[in-house]
């Protein structure tokens, strides 16, 4: 099992403060998540995976969601087996940031849970109060004027994908070089995320998580069409369809009389190379560089996730020559690095470029079993239309490796029920890790197909496979 429970007693004692203070000072409530609840276990404690799991309040007082653990949450009101129930959702809750705010305007007991880690569960109890609050209004916001496509209003929760709604309008079509501008409608926030919820994200265009009345924008620069998603709910896709320019008749013109071509001013050149194509962490580096004259040249190499791993500068001799060395760290992540050089030569700047990859062989890692599962981890044969359902994967690795973990359900017809994914460190020995899927109603019956696979990273940003790919089934029903 994946543990990060060492530091549990000071983010308890840190919320309860918080939560105490806020209660005499401001009337408010601040419920946090237990350290490293995103591994299962938490949910068998007396304390539970929220502090505080079951939480009092009046009518009209302020909850705040604050995610003090490491890892991204959701406090979503509503059940895993029932799913969403639309009082508040926070969506997805990086590491340090909070919600503000809920405040309930109505007496009753309102369930919660994490939507990406089920077992998570709370409760808030709402009892009345002296003075009757002013409900705060759901904001909304005014589309501006000129908006392309826009995130509905509730998209957050399942159902409008039953009438392609989600994004409205589900198809657009534009030219090519146009911008194509999306308009977040909703309260919760969203993304725009190229792609499909069965293969993941391509990379062609990711807004990253925007808020309800913020627009984001791409402009297209190819003919074709764009499937995309919103990673934090599934259930939403949209497709852009970009058409090329057409192209006039050109008007025939008298054919000019020959102006003698100058002779151009000779330029400098420039390429770089690496002493092989593929490497281990802790491997030594050799790059190479040749100019057609000596020159300073700027080295730099970028990894597969976009950040700098050198950046230096390497001088040419009389003939071109140069290089340098450098060592992969052994925490080298998997994937394809880049080699980039640039350096200005007889006045005129010039660059190439050259990429080599980096493949851990050190970590061996299998997936030792994959099924479906209820809630508490037991194997179940079905899964319901209409509820969550679990899929639990045990891995086992001789040593610690970065990894991403896939999980993918289609029905019986094979259309793509989601994906879900788990990127992090594998410590050595076996690891255990339960993703949640919403069963749509438009699911088909029969026998579906469960899928895992492990890889460095996303396919699109580099990264290779770590092992087969395995597979169970489970009935729809």
């Amino acid at each position: 099992m994946i543990s990060l429970r060492g530091s549990y007693f000071i983010i308890v004692v840190l919320a309860v403060s918080l939560l105490f203070g806020a209660n005499s000072a401001f009337a408010e409530v601040t419920i946090v998540p237990v350290a490293g609840s995103q591994a299962p276990g938490c949910e068998k404690t007396t304390d539970g995976c929220f502090v505080p799991s079951t939480v009092t309040v009046n009518v009209g007082e302020v909850i705040i969601f604050s995610n003090t653990d490491s890892a991204a949450h959701t406090f979503t009101a509503g059940t895993p087996a029932d799913g969403p129930s639309g009082e508040f959702d926070t969506s997805l809750l990086t590491a340090g940031s909070s919600y503000d705010l809920w405040s309930p305007d109505t007496i009753g007991e309102f369930p919660y849970f994490c939507m990406i880690h089920p077992w998570m569960q709370g409760l808030i109890v709402v009892s009345g109060s002296s003075t009757t609050p002013t409900p705060t209004p759901t904001p909304t916001y005014s589309i501006p004027r000129g908006t392309d496509v826009t995130l509905a209003v509730g998209s957050g929760a399942p159902g409008c994908e039953n009438t392609n709604s989600c994004y409205t309008p589900y198809r657009f079509t534009t030219l090519v070089g146009k911008t194509v501008d999306w308009f977040n409608a909703d309260s919760a926030a969203h993304t725009v995320t190229s792609g499909t919820p069965g293969n993941g994200p391509t990379g062609v265009f990711d807004s990253s998580l925007f808020m309800g009345g913020t627009t984001f924008s791409h402009t297209f620069r190819a003919a074709g069409t764009y499937d995309y998603f919103c990673m934090v709910h599934p259930w939403m896709i949209g497709q852009i369809v970009v058409k090329g320019l057409s192209t006039p008749t050109p008007t025939p013109t008298p054919t000019p009389t020959p102006t003698p071509t100058p002779t151009p001013t000779p330029t400098g050149t420039i390429s770089v190379s690496t002493d092989d194509f593929q490497y281990s962490p802790g491997d030594l580096v050799t790059i190479t560089v040749s100019t057609s004259k000596s020159a300073n040249v700027a080295i730099s190499v970028i990894g597969p996730s976009g950040d700098s791993i050198v950046s230096r500068s390497v001088s040419t001799d009389f003939r071109g020559s140069g290089s340098l060395q450098f060592k992969l760290p052994e925490s080298s992540q998997n994937g394809s690095y880049r080699v980039d050089s640039t350096a200005t030569i007889s006045g005129s700047k010039v660059s190439a470029t050259t990429t080599f990859t980096v493949q851990s062989t050190s970590a061996r890692i299998s997936i030792i079993s994959l099924q479906p599962t209820d809630q508490q981890g037991n194997a179940v044969s079905t899964f319901t239309k209409g509820k969550l359902g679990f899929v639990k994967v045990v891995l086992s690795t001789d040593s610690s490796v970065n990894s991403l973990v896939t999980i993918n359900l289609f029905d019986s017809d094979l259309t793509s029920l989601g994906i879900g994914s788990f990127k992090t460190t594998l410590g050595s020995g076996q690891s255990e890790m339960t993703l949640s899927f919403f069963i749509p109603d438009y699911a088909s019956f029969g026998k579906g197909d469960i899928y895992a696979n492990v890889f460095s990273d996303w396919p699109s940003q580099g990264g290779v496979p770590l092992t087969g790919e395995s597979s169970t089934q489970v009935r729809i029903q």
